[in-house]
């Protein structure tokens, strides 16, 4: 693994695009543009510090690739099946499902990720509604 790399896993994607045109209240699968879910791509999902992507192989035609900002993700859930449990990462617009193997250990690293990041990044911006200095 390189730097800044904290997971890396051979994953099974299933990507869902929200429609943020509808009104907030109908909530998320009201609001999910394809009735129909799309097919599961494979590939590679890889948790860096900044940014979730997944990368499929050249064959793979659903979906190409994806990179997700972990200050965009609003929350990750892990869900059981009867063959594969799944990790369901939900962003404002795009709703990611992957099946990946120690599925609960993955999404664990993915929540801790993005509340590091969210830490960060309360760390780093000045205080709302203050003059900065100089200005």
């Amino acid at each position: 693994m390189s730097y800044g790399v904290v997971a890396s896993r051979a994953a099974q994607v299933q990507v869902d695009h929200v429609d943020s045109a509808e009104p907030a209240d109908l909530g998320l699968l009201a609001r999910l543009r394809h009735v129909e879910r799309a097919s599961w791509a494979s590939g590679r999902l890889t948790l860096t510090t900044l940014n979730l992507a997944f990368v499929a192989p050249k064959s793979s035609g659903p979906v190409d690739s994806l990179t997700l900002p972990l200050t965009d993700v609003v929350s990750v859930e892990t869900t059981t099946g009867r063959v594969h449990n799944t990790v369901t990462i939900r962003t404002v617009d795009v709703v990611l499902r992957a099946r990946v193997p120690g599925a609960a250990a993955f999404a664990k690293q993915v929540s801790s990720s993005v509340e590091s990041m969210r830490k960060r990044n309360a760390l780093t911006r000045p205080p709302v509604g203050r003059d900065l200095p100089g200005s």
